[in-house]
């Protein structure tokens, strides 16, 4: 039996406010995409975060407004030993000045080496220690604090604040004013650190905070969102991890994976184009849009048609395009271009006002 592949895009129709007419998609034939998803069977994505949306996929929500256990979750895929223990994520971020704002800019530019990584931690460590807290650096822009108690506070996603301005997003709760000050305190550490000195010499984006989120303790009882996943997104991984599924590396694109692929219900990650709509770069998403089609939409449309996927599923967070051989047929059904079938959405978008940021679907 053909193998189904669902597809889950957060970014794809890039930031809200595009007009139906201009020159921001000139250049890029995306006919075949856009053809496929006028046919397809269409459906409310749920919306929310990348965090919140892929999580319920594998059938994890958030509870009274608390924070989703990414740290846990990550943790246990970074080094396995995540147990029954409260963890904070504390992922080492550069934030900009920006006029009357601090802007997040993540940590996707900062590639620590691991000796930079080492030193930071060997700096900040010991004043987290003195909390009762043991904080670790670890690869891919990841650290973690391990917490002798559950945090009482409600934080925001990395995801959901890069771009944005850190001060509407700072922790919230009983325990959010100890946690800004240990924030306070953190920077001030950075502000000193020797790691930075150097990087400031070669010109590199310094550390000048963390970012503390994603607090929580191991789920348990996830429900695998499929059978195989492919590709390396963290997030992705450690859900998969723990809910039985398979993992392979990403391939170059889905003629190669179709190589791969046995029958069951196979899973892609694709988050390029995520950070580049929160940053505002409309040139990034482009070229990640391109780079999605030819690679991977525009095959699986010829894969429907030719039997070679039984089903495939595109989930861009606020909507879920359903693709088989017979959607493929609905020859009647007119061919909307990519900003008429996000301005026929439904079930959002919201606005950028709405939002108070960038929304990304």
């Amino acid at each position: 039996m053909p193998a189904q592949l669902t597809l889950f895009a957060p970014g794809f129709f890039g930031p809200p406010g595009l007009p139906r007419e201009g020159d921001w998609l000139a250049g890029l034939d995306l006919s075949a995409t856009t053809a496929m998803l006028s046919r397809a069977d269409r459906s409310a994505g749920g919306g929310g975060s990348f965090e919140a949306a892929l999580c319920a996929c594998f059938g994890l929500h958030s509870e009274d407004n608390a924070d989703l256990p990414i740290a846990a979750l990550t943790r246990q895929m970074d080094r396995g030993d995540a147990g029954q223990d409260y963890w904070l994520r504390a992922d080492p971020v550069h934030l900009r000045a920006d006029r009357d704002r601090l802007v997040m800019l993540g940590n996707s530019a900062l590639a620590l080496e691991p000796e930079e990584r080492a030193q930071l931690n060997a700096e900040l460590a010991p004043h987290f220690a003195e909390l009762g807290m043991a904080l670790e650096l670890v690869r891919g822009g990841r650290a973690y604090l391990r917490l002798s108690r559950a945090a009482a506070v409600v934080t925001s996603p990395l995801s959901e604040v890069v771009g944005q301005d850190v001060l509407a997003h700072m922790p919230d709760g009983p325990d959010a004013a100890s946690w800004r000050s240990l924030l306070n305190e953190a920077q001030m550490l950075l502000h000193a650190s020797p790691v930075n000195r150097v990087r400031r010499q070669r010109g590199l984006p310094v550390v000048n905070s963390l970012w503390f989120w994603g607090g929580g303790r191991l789920p348990e009882g996830l429900t695998a969102a499929g059978d195989v996943l492919w590709g390396e997104q963290a997030l992705a991984v450690a859900l998969a991890q723990a809910s039985g599924m398979h993992t392979q590396p990403l391939p170059a694109g889905l003629a190669e994976g179709l190589e791969q692929m046995e029958a069951g219900h196979h899973w892609l990650v694709w988050d390029r184009l995520s950070e580049a709509v929160s940053m505002g770069d409309m040139d990034a998403w482009r070229d990640g849009l391109n780079v999605l089609h030819h690679a991977w939409l525009a095959p699986a449309a010829e894969a429907v048609r030719r039997g070679r996927l039984q089903h495939f599923t595109l989930h861009t967070i606020h909507s879920i395009f359903s693709v088989t051989s017979r959607t493929q047929k609905r020859w009647w059904r007119r061919h909307r271009s990519l900003p008429a079938l996000n301005a026929g959405n439904a079930f959002g978008p919201l606005s950028l006002r709405e939002k108070g940021g960038v929304r990304v679907d």
